[in-house]
């Protein structure tokens, strides 16, 4: 038995992050399953007031990087592409245009703008060129760059850092 959208986890989360913190998230990847789950999913935003986002998987950039990015995936599984039981990802996972994003989702126009401002709430800066890593209270003797070097001529399988 599954508790209505009043009793289970949509009510929780709304509870502990608020209705204006919450929001139930769409995907449209051209797969079967979301499209059997999005009208669920926007009748619980409806019925609990909850916001809709619209939210893509990207995998890739461009939708003509998918055949190579399926090539790569099979090198990193050892599977062959001719493989019809491998891991395979849709070729939809690619970085759409936020005007391909509100024609997917032109029926909850509100997901696409509850996105944006789901965005405008999040303060994230980005140095390119300089990597972020934690620090670490290693000795120095431990650091990156001589971990790296000590590991660089063995078995980084058997390697502990």
């Amino acid at each position: 038995m599954t508790l209505p959208a009043r009793d289970g986890w949509p009510a929780k989360y709304a509870e502990i992050f608020g209705r204006d913190g919450f929001f139930i998230e769409l995907h449209d990847h051209n797969l079967d399953a979301q499209r059997r789950c999005n009208p669920g999913l926007v009748r619980i935003a409806r019925e609990m007031d909850l916001g809709l986002v619209a939210a893509n998987d990207v995998h890739f950039l461009e939708p003509e990087h998918h055949e190579s990015h399926d090539v790569m995936l099979c090198i990193g599984t050892g599977a062959m592409v001719f493989d019809e039981k491998r891991m395979r990802y849709a070729p939809e996972l690619y970085f759409k245009s936020g005007d391909e994003m509100a024609l997917l989702f032109r029926e909850v126009p509100e997901a696409i703008s509850n996105t944006l401002s789901v965005a405008e709430r999040c303060d994230l800066k980005l140095e390119f060129g300089h990597p972020s890593i934690p620090p670490s209270n290693r000795p120095p003797e431990r650091d990156a760059r001589n971990i790296f070097a000590s590991y660089a001529g063995s078995d980084l399988r058997n390697a502990t850092v």
